[in-house]
């Protein structure tokens, strides 16, 4: 299956004063302002399939993933951090040494990056296309959608192709479906 099927990143995000803007990708990561502190996060439910918990310390999750292949502190934020898991194909954003964000990139051009195979979150895979989805999370709560320019061929692909991003906020934590609009070619 290629991308233009199913999602290419989803997000993991706790859901406490949540602000989804418009904000721009840097690095395969999405939208700022998805994250904030919650204390006792890591009692997400049944329906969380994650081996790591929003909340958890860094220690917390290193014991689960094993030591990140890559670290970087924000130059905006000393506080927050980003950890790259390439074993387990999560990436964790930590907001004072609490896990506030997580990632999962269906592909990467990392070396060593397996892509994430488990259950994300109601029985939610990578590898489900866009409308099984939305078939398991519902309608979602909000749609972003980059226009695609008039008299795009949808099936040349492009560097920069246009994205559909869908928002579901459940109880404790916000999921963040991207996936392409068209012009997208999978990294093998």
């Amino acid at each position: 299956m290629g991308f233009k099927d199913g999602a290419f990143r989803v997000i993991i995000a706790i859901a406490m004063n949540v602000r989804t803007g418009t904000g721009r990708k840097t690095i395969g990561l999405t939208v700022a302002c998805l994250y904030c502190l919650v204390a006792g996060c890591g009692r997400l439910g049944s329906d969380y399939g994650l081996p790591v918990s929003l909340g958890a310390s860094s220690d917390e999750v290193r014991k689960t993933l094993g030591a990140p292949n890559g670290r970087m502190v924000w130059q905006d934020d000393k506080e927050k951090v980003t950890e790259w898991y390439y074993s387990s194909g999560i990436v964790g954003v930590y907001n004072r040494d609490h896990l506030s964000r997580i990632t999962l990139n269906a592909t990467a051009d990392w070396e060593g990056f397996i892509a994430y195979g488990g259950n994300i979150v109601k029985d939610v895979k990578l590898t489900d296309t866009k409308a099984q989805i939305v078939q398991k999370l519902g309608q979602p709560s909000k749609i972003e959608n980059d226009d695609l320019e008039p008299g795009s061929d949808v099936n040349v692909p492009v560097v920069w192709p246009k994205e559909s991003r869908y928002y579901w906020r459940l109880k404790d934590f916000v999921v963040e479906a991207t996936f392409f609009n068209a012009g997208a070619k999978r990294i093998e």
